[in-house]
């Protein structure tokens, strides 16, 4: 994703506005090569630089104001990492970078210190859109609770439910991407430059910081493992990173999972056991009655290898994608694979073109159907997110 100047890196409007006791609001519309900015200031009273507590509701982040936090100054050194690091932002479509970048900056070096200022960034501009009524109450506090949840997730817990009840996080943000013409893996956030920023700094504590490739909560799990449950089916997640899918769904089932990861990270999610195995020979070494593979925002490279080497087994391969929806790639397998639309509920994904698909490699007629009759059909009523997704 390809991030203009206007919204991100500088956040010099943000800052001025809160200088001066007003707030900012702007879109950025792209017509051609012709953008067009409105701005709309909105006076308000100036609020307080010096922080000694997080936001009400977020007490949980106490510990970040053990010494008194400057608004202005986080929202500065924040700006200045994400611009460091704006790179980072093409992962947000499938890229052909390899799984052991996630989690390290592109200097190998990121800090505690630097988690700390995103993850205060985060609070101040909830505290900023609090102060300036930017936002509707129930939606600051969904923003809160995403929040909670991620201080959990960064001391190793599996949140119990997400709870967003919006398509994505972006989408929960009043966010929207703007396509580039013949550049499928180009786009542009678009929306207010607050809630740009917010966004920007989520989707940099969850991927860099955290060095996930997604979030996941019990109660996704949970209802991953019910879809599941009429399968006798063992399960492997491929390419699993720090594999927090892998220790949500253990943390909950009793069939248990094994994580695999070609470049095992560490240290893996709460020490969750990953075995260094490459998605292609664990394809190839199962005969018989194979278990269902998961895999968790895998890059195109890599799905592209898993649907070549699925078909060239000759026997029926089940794989549960969680992640991009692969629709565009997908068709070019049509002779060997079917695609089941799920929807699993409290996903929490990071954009509206995400999805869980089951992935049916050399099944006949009647065995697709015998798999669509074991699934609940509560999971088959599939909900895309966007009538414009992004394809691969």
């Amino acid at each position: 994703m390809a991030i203009p100047s206007e919204t991100i890196p500088t956040l010099q409007k943000i800052l001025d506005s809160y200088e001066k006791g007003e707030s900012t609001r702007f879109s950025i519309c792209v017509d051609g090569n012709q953008e067009t900015v409105k701005m709309i200031p909105i006076p308000t009273p100036k609020p307080s630089h010096i922080q000694m507590a997080p936001p009400v509701g977020l007490e949980c982040y106490q510990h970040l104001y053990d010494t008194p936090v400057d608004s202005i100054a986080v929202l500065e050194q924040c700006a200045k990492i994400i611009s460091e690091e704006k790179h980072i932002f093409q992962a947000l479509l499938p890229s052909e970078k390899p799984t052991k970048q996630i989690g390290t900056s592109s200097t190998g070096k990121l800090s505690i210190e630097c988690m700390k200022i995103i993850q205060l960034c985060c609070l101040e501009i909830v505290r900023l859109l609090e102060a300036k009524n930017e936002v509707s109450l129930d939606l600051c506090q969904k923003i809160k609770q995403l929040l909670i949840n991620l201080e959990q997730v960064s001391n190793e817990k599996i949140p119990k439910e997400f709870n967003i009840r919006a398509s994505s996080i972006h989408d929960l943000l009043g966010l929207t991407f703007d396509f580039v013409q013949n550049e499928p893996h180009i786009t542009y956030l678009k929306g207010p430059q607050t809630q740009c920023h917010l966004y920007a700094s989520i989707y940099f504590l969850i991927k860099k910081c955290l060095g996930l490739h997604q979030i996941f909560s019990t109660k996704f799990a949970k209802e991953l493992l019910i879809c599941f449950e009429h399968f006798p089916n063992k399960y492997l997640e491929l390419a699993s990173g720090r594999g927090m899918l892998s220790a949500a769904i253990k943390s909950v089932g009793s069939r248990g999972i094994v994580a695999t990861d070609i470049d095992v990270p560490k240290p893996t999610f709460n020490d969750f056991p990953v075995f260094k195995k490459s998605a292609k020979k664990l394809l190839n070494g199962y005969t018989g009655n194979k278990p269902i593979y998961f895999i968790s925002e895998p890059i195109d490279s890599l799905m592209k290898e898993i649907c070549h080497t699925a078909l060239e087994q000759n026997e029926p391969i089940m794989i549960v994608t969680i992640g991009f929806l692969f629709n565009k790639l997908f068709q070019q397998f049509t002779g060997g694979l079917a695609v089941i639309e799920l929807t699993i509920p409290d996903y929490a994904q990071l954009r509206c073109d995400c999805g869980v698909q089951l992935l049916l490699f050399n099944h006949n007629s009647q065995q697709i159907q015998a798999c669509k009759e074991k699934v609940p059909s509560k999971y088959l009523q599939f909900q895309p997110a966007s009538r414009h997704q992004l394809q691969a």
